[in-house]
């Protein structure tokens, strides 16, 4: 029998109902639950923050153009599982969840994962909302964050505007490419746009990579430019500690690139087992499976240098990452 997974609506949070949450997790202690919370305005309490921090769900929250019915596909899909129950704690009734099939699908999806992002993630998600060519749906996923990530994300998140549907996804800390996972498997556009929560699109960057796709349909993945910058949080002493290339310069790096998703069909998701460098391993994949590539000039990504970017603050697990990203090619290579 299939792995079986329950979405669970949240109508109130409040103790009464917080009680009923609480029991119904208990009852599936080591399944999937996943709480979905539309458009309620109260702050998400702490008790159920610790029940992500313990693995025992996790929390969707609708903002924006999102409806309910929006919020359980995107929890459904989410859950991964063979089958999926609705289950409403008041009347402990279980009921099999179909897609709600009424809303047409996204042009592109934006995509962004957080961890220990701060404040920065609010002006990533704002450069969203400026975007020329507008995104129809944002997933944001907090992959467990210990900071104010979350709090900082719902700021800006509450300013959501209307003409996009919009989802934050609170999840255990499972590591970057299990974020990208969630967020890819919460999407329904045809293409796919990453963005990570420390960097800053151009208001130009949809519009120059849908664009160029459209301009070239045989196109599976278009990749653009990006520009370095300096965080005006750095002190002047840090900042003088930091080498940063002046010009603009092209690579494949969230921000800089936009994907069909039937892509992600053809070449899987991105590897968890790595703890780090999972986008430079599925590009590689994606290479090998022959995915047409087309590059352009634009700068789409402003590329944040700060005190915490995780290629400077954790190289050595980085370089584990290279290191067994090497050994699985040369055993593909060996087969």
């Amino acid at each position: 029998m299939g792995r079986t997974a329950w979405v669970i609506p949240v109508k109130r949070w409040e103790d009464e109902c917080l009680a009923g949450l609480g029991a119904a997790l208990e009852a599936r202690a080591g399944e999937t639950c996943v709480l979905v919370d539309a458009q309620l305005a109260a702050e998400i309490p702490q008790v159920a923050r610790q029940w992500v921090a313990d693995g025992k769900a996790m929390i969707v929250r609708g903002f924006g153009a999102l409806g309910a019915n929006d919020a359980l596909d995107m929890a459904a899909r989410l859950a991964r599982a063979e089958t999926v129950l609705v289950l409403d704690t008041a009347t402990g009734e279980e009921v099999a969840w179909q897609p709600a099939g009424d809303a047409a699908s996204p042009e592109v999806s934006v995509l962004v994962p957080m961890y220990q992002a701060g404040a920065y993630a609010n002006e990533a998600i704002a450069s969203v909302y400026e975007q020329i060519r507008r995104p129809s749906e944002l997933v944001v996923v907090d992959d467990g964050s210990e900071d104010d990530s979350a709090r900082h994300a719902c700021e800006a998140l509450g300013g959501c505007p209307d003409w996009l549907r919009a989802v934050l996804v609170l999840a255990p800390h499972r590591g970057q490419a299990a974020a990208r996972n969630a967020a890819l498997a919460c999407s329904s556009g045809e293409w796919v746009f990453y963005l990570d929560a420390d960097d800053v699109l151009e208001p130009t960057a949809l519009g120059s990579l849908l664009g160029a796709a459209e301009a070239n349909p045989s196109a599976g993945l278009v990749c653009a430019c990006c520009q370095d910058f300096i965080s005006p949080d750095l002190t002047p002493e840090e900042a003088a500690r930091l080498k940063i290339n002046p010009q603009p310069y092209r690579r494949m790096l969230s921000g800089c690139t936009i994907t069909r998703k039937a892509i992600y069909d053809a070449v899987g998701p991105y590897d968890e087992t790595l703890p780090s460098s999972e986008t430079a391993q599925w590009m590689l994949r994606m290479k090998d499976a022959g995915v047409e590539v087309l590059d352009i000039n634009d700068v789409t990504l402003r590329r944040r240098y700060h005190r915490n970017n995780f290629g400077r603050r954790d190289r050595k697990t980085q370089l584990a990452s290279y290191m067994a990203i090497i050994k699985q090619r040369r055993g593909k290579r060996a087969e």
